[in-house]
């Protein structure tokens, strides 16, 4: 078999045992090409609040080594 029909069998075996739906409606629109899946409304509100959240900020970063550090102490913090 070609590594095109191995990718396919592959990847329809996945199908097969897959058991969640929204895995599988999200397979069934990509394939009737009806492009990205929609946000639902509490989704999207989660974005806003992200958005304005990230607005409301002094726009400062930190690097990913430093937001590690935070992270873990943070965890460490907790009981």
């Amino acid at each position: 078999m070609s590594k095109l029909n191995d990718r396919r069998v592959a990847i329809t075996k996945r199908i097969m045992e897959t058991k969640d739906a929204r895995t599988l409606d999200a397979v069934a629109k990509i394939l009737e090409g009806s492009g990205h899946a929609a946000f639902s409304a509490e989704e999207v509100a989660g974005f806003e609040e992200i958005l304005k959240a990230h607005q409301a900020s002094d726009g400062r970063s930190v690097s990913w080594a430093v937001l590690k550090k935070r992270l873990a102490k943070e965890l460490r913090a907790r009981p």
